[in-house]
């Protein structure tokens, strides 16, 4: 309970302290460059009410130039990975002025109301400008409910948690709480650096600072006063206690099938390696850094390892964790809701540790950030995949299969994806098409196998993989990512330059050769042909048929336009004729519809013109008598297979589960096998003597899909009428 003190004031005090507050803000509007993010409510429940009189998570910019700056093109994310998360509508913020912008994944609540939510516990919010440049970052911990944390006044520089709120007005001038207090006492030294032993270890832990002592923690956490102080070496043994998060129930279940999450888990133990963290403390002071190493004991694997380390706090916190169902979705499930609120649902930035021991001995080590990815295989999967920002140093391109004369500053650990049909998931065909058409230079990322561990204990297999985007495109045409264009029609990220391109597209007919011979100056036709010819093949049901899914539309300043894919994962389907679907797709006569599926819009239009079928013709006929023949596609095909195969069995017993003991009595009682449907070996090798046969007989396919379409008149020289 509060108390207030009500005090007589000197008028002469009153208006001194006013004049100082008068050159105090004009210290802090001249002291300022770019916007500012200033202050953020990640846990709303009485600060600031929205247009719609809720109480919605939100943000606070500022803006301390002399001048007025227009936020159209202007972007603000939760994800490092993924900067142009939400884009501002058309407003403009004044010099010294400040705008409210509101964090409740609600796009249809208002035009300032962001498609992402912000969490209390830690992430960073992201400022960038309309090249991708991040122009403000704040990074958030541990926030509390209706507790701002923000810029202290006048100090652009300083950031902490404020005293109280000030939504639209100068924040206040001190914080309440002070940071952690840290010192650069430099690192712990290990006596065996982390990797594959054939037997028991012991690791001994030093560091050259008289009088400190050694924290280390055995979980994953960062080490501080309440870990392990070292004062002996530490066994290592293969000998691994129970599972601690693959039993998980809520980890363990898809989200998709989160309703069953109470009555299942992974029935099986796991192999675990053993992860040493440990940093400095003297004086009550923390060291700045944190030293990590992995250890695996008698490990017999044919991948590289890669163990990635976290809080486990930030994954598997029963309400928090960002890889289970969380607090909110138990909150509106046991208030009778249908939301899918889930927390693997929502990514976030974590802060964490990756190691990666090949096979050749080397070893990759950094501090990253990393967020759940992807759409549909978040919910579907219980293998899910991770974004990876490297936050020191930049990972080699043969790490994934290609050059080390290229080098990538964040990259994707894959799983299996989504897929069409789940079973094809354990045939990790998106990896196998992705390389098959990256050898062929049409665009996709490179994969290569591994085995990921998360704070030690076995996750199963997984790609090591190329980022995409501008990162991908720089690496591998060498354009300058500020030169790069980027679009993504189903998701409405566009720009002028292809709005327009769109516009004078829809404005011919091509029936005339002439229009044909202009598009060449302005989109690159030969990749356009490789493209569409590559999902075409892999009968890729996620793309050109399906809203231009999963491809990227790029052009470098002053060139021509391109295409390049990254996810396969609802490949191997076996079309009727996938040409013919894409000539005969609706549009409903939208322009909206057209640009969301452009690139079938796009062949349709070029299909109209003599000049480019022939083309079009010319190269499948020439690809499928040489890099796409049935030997050369299911050769590749056998070693993709061979690469992972001595693993599957364990990958399958980690992905193993069963229903829990309450629910076999229930089936019990009603007479219900209660056995549960799991993947097996034997199903594992169906599906990849499936998906062989299928490209056995591919190459075949696809020539009568020529042959199909001539027959059925769609070779004929067309007309408008």
């Amino acid at each position: 309970m509060f108390s207030i003190l009500i005090v007589a004031v000197p008028l002469s005090v009153i208006a001194a302290l006013l004049y100082a507050k008068v050159l105090q803000l004009q210290a802090h509007r001249d002291i300022g460059t770019h916007l500012l993010i200033n202050e953020v409510v990640a846990d709303n429940l009485s600060t600031l009410k929205d247009e719609n009189g809720v109480y919605a998570d939100w943000i606070e910019l500022y803006n301390p130039t002399d001048h007025a700056i227009d936020l159209k093109g202007y972007y603000l994310s939760d994800s490092k990975n993924e900067l142009t998360k939400w884009a501002f509508p058309d407003v403009c913020i004044e010099s010294g002025g400040y705008l409210i912008v509101f964090c409740d994944g609600t796009l249809e609540e208002g035009t300032l109301h962001t498609n992402f939510l912000i969490n209390a516990g830690k992430e960073t919010i992201y400022l960038s400008d309309a090249n991708e440049n991040v122009i403000d970052s704040m990074k958030l911990e541990d926030q509390q409910c209706d507790i701002s944390y923000g810029r202290m006044y006048a100090n652009a520089d300083a950031m902490g948690f404020l005293p109280y709120s000030t939504p639209l007005e100068p924040n206040p001038a001190y914080f309440t709480q002070n940071k952690r207090a840290e010192a650069d006492w430099g690192a712990v030294r290990f006596s065996l650096e982390g990797g594959r032993y054939d037997g028991d270890i012991e690791v001994e832990l030093s560091c050259d600072v008289e009088d400190a002592a050694i924290l280390y923690t055995l979980d994953g956490s960062e080490p501080d006063i309440n870990s392990f102080v070292y004062d002996k070496p530490i066994k290592i043994t293969d000998e691994g206690g129970p599972n601690q998060y693959t039993t998980k129930k809520c980890v363990m279940t898809p989200s998709s099938n989160a309703d069953n999450a109470e009555t299942q888990y992974g029935v099986n133990e796991v192999y675990k390696g053993t992860v040493i963290r440990a940093r400095i403390v003297k004086d009550a002071k923390l060291s700045t850094s944190v030293q990590t190493n992995s250890y695996f004991v008698n490990s017999d694997y044919s991948l590289p390892i890669v163990s990635l380390t976290t809080d486990p706090y930030e994954l598997f916190d029963d309400s928090d964790g960002a890889y289970v169902l969380g607090y909110t979705y138990y909150t509106m499930k046991k208030y009778g809701g249908s939301s899918r609120r889930i927390n693997s649902n929502m990514p976030r930035d974590i802060a964490g540790h990756v190691e990666i021991y090949d096979t050749d001995g080397s070893v990759f080590e950094d501090d990253i950030t990393f967020a759940i990815a992807g759409k549909s295989s978040i919910s579907r999967n219980i293998q899910k995949s991770f974004n990876v920002v490297l936050e020191h140093k930049k990972i080699t391109g043969d790490m994934f299969g290609t050059s080390n004369m290229v080098s990538y500053e964040r990259f994707t650990l894959r799983g299996p994806g989504s897929g069409v049909v789940k079973e094809n998931l354990y045939a990790y065909s998106s990896a196998f098409a992705s390389n098959f058409i990256s050898d062929d230079g049409v665009g996709a990322q490179k994969n290569r196998f591994c085995i990921l561990f998360i704070d030690g204990e076995y996750w199963g297999i997984y790609s090591l993989m190329e980022p995409k985007g501008k990162e991908y495109i720089h690496n591998r045409t060498g354009a300058a990512k500020k030169d790069i264009t980027l679009v993504i029609p189903w998701k409405n990220i566009s720009a002028k330059e292809f709005d327009e391109l769109f516009e004078a597209i829809r404005a011919r007919d091509f029936y005339q050769e002439a229009d044909y011979e202009w598009i060449k100056t302005e989109i690159n036709v030969d990749n356009f042909i490789e493209f569409v010819f590559a999902e075409a093949f892999f009968g890729n049901t996620d793309a050109v048929s399906n809203g231009d899914h999963n491809l990227h539309i790029w052009k470098e300043k002053g060139g021509l336009w391109n295409w390049y894919l990254f996810d396969f994962d609802c490949t191997m389907v076996d079309n009727e004729n996938y040409l013919k679907e894409m000539l005969e797709l609706g549009f409903g006569d939208s322009a909206a519809e057209e640009k969301k599926n452009f690139s079938a819009w796009l062949f349709q239009r070029l299909w109209r013109c003599e000049a480019f079928r022939n083309d079009f013709t010319t190269y499948v006929r020439h690809k499928c008598s040489t890099v796409y023949t049935k030997e050369n596609v299911t050769a590749a095909f056998e070693q993709h297979t061979k690469a992972y195969a001595a693993e599957m069995q364990e990958n399958l017993l980690r992905c193993e589960m069963g229903y829990t003991k309450l629910k076999q009595l229930s089936f019990a009682v009603r007479g219900i096998d209660a056995a549960y449907q799991n993947f097996t070996m034997e199903q594992w090798k169906t599906v990849v003597n499936d998906i062989y046969r299928f490209l056995s007989g591919r190459t075949a396919r696809v020539l009568e899909f020529l042959d199909e379409l001539e027959q059925e008149g769609y070779m004929l020289p067309q007309s408008e009428g």
